[in-house]
Formats: C-alpha cells, structure tokens, sequence
C-alpha cells in the first residue's frame, strides 16, 4: 500500500471524480495495483475500475478541466 497515494485520494476525493484521480496518479507513473488498492482502501471497497491508457475518454466540467492540471503529488 502507498502512503502517498492514500493522501492524494483522501484529499481530493471530494472534489474531483474517481476516473479523474486515477488517470492523474497513472500519469505520475503509478502502477494500476498501487493505484487500485489504495482506492478501495480511500472508498472502502466501492468499485474502482482502473482505465486503460488507450481508451481513456474522460470529458469533466469547464471548471474541473482548469483544476486538474493544478494536481500534483509530492
């Protein structure tokens, strides 16, 4: 389990979708296990699936667009 990742989801989780939190962890190079565990550690075991890189079509809100290129891990 990755602390870090923990976090990340924790204090975003509220304020932007599932799918949204995953392709920015998958893009900070996070392996799909990592990224799976930790969220059904974050949700509690709700379904999490986990996109793949090729067929990831996620259209958020104007303002959730502009906010998702502000996400960062440290």
């Amino acid at each position: 389990m990755n602390q870090q990742v923990i976090d990340y989801l924790q204090t975003n989780k509220d304020s932007y979708s599932k799918e949204s939190l995953v392709e920015q962890l998958k893009n900070s190079g996070y392996d799909d296990s990592e990224i799976l565990e930790s969220i059904n550690t974050v949700y509690h075991g709700e379904e999490a699936p986990i996109p793949q890189a090729n067929n990831v079509n996620i259209q958020a809100p104007q303002e959730e667009k502009n906010l998702c290129g502000k996400l960062y891990l440290l």
